[in-house]
């Protein structure tokens, strides 16, 4: 499963297999209901359909990545309905949802939202919606807390590989970093087979945009063979993304006369600021003098 990601280093700093979350969200599987299993529970007073690790215990809070959590009411032993071998335990949980985005776009008029599970909230989903007029495409938007040691490059990283993994001769293509309405983004391609006999053969756009407060997934996805005909209106419709505020460095002049990027203090800590003001007065990573600014200004 080829990689075309690693090794690459972003200067700013889906992965997913149709709605499923990507590792880093793992903290909780879904159980699927059933008749079967409401007649189970009745006799045995299992509760709960969530999957979650041997460890956890009542009374536990997980915090997922978008800020969101869960508390584990209670826990019924392992489970055979429960087949992550990492998430052997069912129990019941309670959600509390703080995080809410400042992310808006617009929506193609051919996706028609599903309804988003409290563990799909819980993750950060915002927007699973599917195509009306064309099998398997559809549109998955997550949104996740950013933090002063976010890091894009490594993020979009993880989703890379995740998708991979999901997918049957997959690989990974077009890396790009671009800006999306003033907000940095990192933007690539994963083509793949489904699993299964009859899998289909899929491609998937994954963009990254960076906001001031939040990282906002796009994950569109439609069949390989006629993915090159919805490109333009599905880049169309991820770049039409709003709200986020901008996180694109202004252009200063430095001492030396050249046009370079000015990085804010903002989530930054002081040796990268320092190193930063010193490219900003014109001198050059490397030299002597360089070295003697960065540790005047990081000693400050």
């Amino acid at each position: 499963m080829p990689t075309v990601l690693r090794g690459i280093v972003w200067r700013t700093l889906a992965c997913f297999l149709l709605f499923t979350p990507a590792v880093s969200y793992a903290w909780f599987i879904f159980i699927p209901g059933s008749v079967t299993q409401g007649i189970s529970d009745a006799v045995t007073g299992s509760k709960g359909d969530i999957c979650v690790g041997s460890a956890a215990k009542p009374g536990d809070v997980l915090t997922s990545p978008s800020g969101n959590t869960g508390r584990i009411k209670s826990t019924s032993g392992t489970s055979s309905m429960c087949r992550d071998a990492r998430l052997p335990i069912r129990a019941e949980v309670e959600f509390t949802f703080s995080h809410k985005s400042n992310a808006g776009f617009d929506l193609l008029p051919e996706f028609e939202p599903t309804k988003i599970t409290d563990l799909q909230r819980y993750n950060g989903t915002l927007l699973v919606a599917s195509s009306k007029d064309t099998k398997n495409k559809g549109v998955l938007v997550l949104s996740q807390q950013r933090r002063p040691n976010s890091d894009l490059a490594g993020l979009a990283r993880g989703y890379e590989q995740n998708q991979l993994s999901r997918l049957d001769n997959s690989v990974s293509r077009n890396p790009t970093e671009l800006e999306v309405n003033g907000a940095r983004a990192l933007r690539f391609e994963i083509d793949g087979k489904l699993k299964g006999i009859f899998g289909a053969e899929m491609t998937y756009l994954i963009t990254l945009i960076e906001g001031d407060s939040e990282i906002l997934i796009m994950n569109v996805y439609a069949p390989k063979a006629d993915f090159s005909q919805h490109r333009e209106s599905l880049i169309k419709m991820v770049d039409s993304v709003k709200g986020l505020g901008p996180t694109v460095n202004p252009k200063v002049i430095g001492g030396d006369g050249v046009e370079r990027v000015s990085h804010p203090a903002k989530d930054q800590d002081p040796f990268v600021l320092a190193k930063s003001r010193c490219e900003e007065l014109g001198l050059r990573p490397g030299t002597e003098s360089f070295g003697d600014c960065v540790v005047k200004l990081y000693s400050k």
